[in-house]
């Protein structure tokens, strides 16, 4: 039998709403947990050919710390295209700095352990390998529009 990943302290998961309506292509917007507009929230999209989404863990990640971010609402539409549930979808976990609320690349490891994609979600699970408690987002890149599928109205 092989042995889990242990996480000391224990695991943590959290989850994440996209909005309905994705970010204009060029444009950037941050929302809350739920998928609402919200200039302090926790989630962070980018539209530049693909979505860039990074969904920042609420309070830092423990040193040792695995931490799971599940995200949701994967269906949405951006200036006619879609984010569908059957795309091809990228991940990464890093350092978050909370002054600029856009990610960092520090001293600090974070290691990614898993990207995984569902129908309309994914999922990043990634540890804090760093000897401080840190302050982490997952990052999501997914495809806004498939070649040859109908806009929905």
């Amino acid at each position: 039998m092989s042995k889990g990943i242990c996480s000391n302290p224990p695991a943590r998961i959290e989850h994440v709403r996209l909005p309905d309506d994705m970010p204009a292509q060029g444009s950037m917007a941050t929302y809350d947990a739920s998928g609402k507009a919200d200039d302090n929230g926790t989630v962070r999209i980018i539209s530049y050919g693909v979505q860039f989404i990074w969904a920042r863990f609420r309070e830092p990640v423990k040193a040792g710390q695995v931490a799971t971010m599940v995200v949701t609402n994967l269906v949405s539409r951006v200036d006619g295209g879609l984010v569908t549930a059957a795309c091809v979808m990228d991940g990464a976990a890093t350092e978050w700095n909370m002054s600029t609320n856009l990610p960092v690349i520090s001293d600090a490891v974070v290691e990614l352990i898993s990207v995984e994609r569902g129908m309309g979600t994914g999922r990043v699970v990634c540890r804090n390998t760093y000897d401080a408690d840190l302050y982490i987002a997952a990052g999501f890149a997914a495809p806004i529009s498939i070649p040859g599928l109908p806009p929905q109205g």
